[in-house]
């Protein structure tokens, strides 16, 4: 029988933690890091009888989710962020893959977003527990080893209700994602400052369609390119 943990990594996550949990009921064990939230957090963990383990973030992605995969016990595992629910019940695994993509559905100022960079989003978020690890401090990946598929199952994305929170977490996500590609031997120009972001928005609005989308289409795509224009900023700062 196919055993599954499913691990949640939290921060002030009362408002969005009780659907993700109610969505991954299936799973033998619930597994929550939580980076010493302040909320009611570790109370809707405990309702749903998870295994809460306290640990800093401090800024790496990556680090918290092997933490967590050390800490899990099922065969297969399962990750979900605190604002993502799991749509279609338990997943239909099989012996022949390592790991399986997921197509995520994002929800942005209350509308599903359809179309452009966001609208085209799978991820790897589903494991043998052995099978790899997450890599990448931010914009982190499960770097899996071995056959992948795709389940029919969809992550839901209830991500940022207000602008104010996207912006918030574009700085923020920045700031950790211009370091990462200084590691990586990435450099910056005033060129790319000015045209990088400018072909982000162009890329997502225009050719994969987020006009489709409208203005949430629009301001989806201008928020991300601003995240880029901020990431090639703190590279070239760097620099100089």
């Amino acid at each position: 029988m196919i055993s599954i943990s499913a691990v949640v990594l939290t921060k002030n996550s009362e408002k969005t933690l009780d659907p993700c949990l109610k969505s991954i009921s299936f799973a033998n064990e619930i597994v929550v890091v939580d980076d010493f939230s302040q909320d009611k957090t570790i109370e809707i963990a405990k309702k749903h009888k998870a295994k809460i383990y306290k640990r800093k973030l401090n800024g790496d992605f990556a680090g918290q989710r092997n933490f967590a995969l050390q800490h899990t016990h099922e065969q297969w595992v399962l990750f979900l962020d605190s604002d993502e629910e799991f749509i279609g019940g338990k997943p239909d695994l099989s012996d022949d893959y390592s790991g399986y993509y997921i197509n995520r559905k994002d929800i942005f100022l209350d509308m599903e977003i359809k179309h452009g960079e966001a609208g085209r989003v799978k991820l790897i978020r589903i494991a043998r527990k052995d099978a790899g690890k997450w890599k990448r401090k931010v914009h982190e990946y499960w770097d899996i080893g071995g056959k992948i598929g795709t389940l029919k199952n969809k992550i839901l994305h209830n991500s940022h209700p207000i602008v104010k929170d996207f912006i918030s977490k574009v700085n923020f996500y920045a700031i950790i994602h211009a370091s990462e590609n200084q590691k990586e031997g990435k450099r910056s120009n005033l060129l790319k400052i000015l045209f990088f972001p400018l072909f982000k928005f162009l890329d997502s609005f225009l050719i994969k369609g987020g006009f489709f989308d409208g203005i949430h289409g629009f301001v989806y795509a201008a928020i991300m390119s601003f995240h880029s224009f901020l990431v090639w900023s703190v590279i070239w700062i760097k620099q100089k």
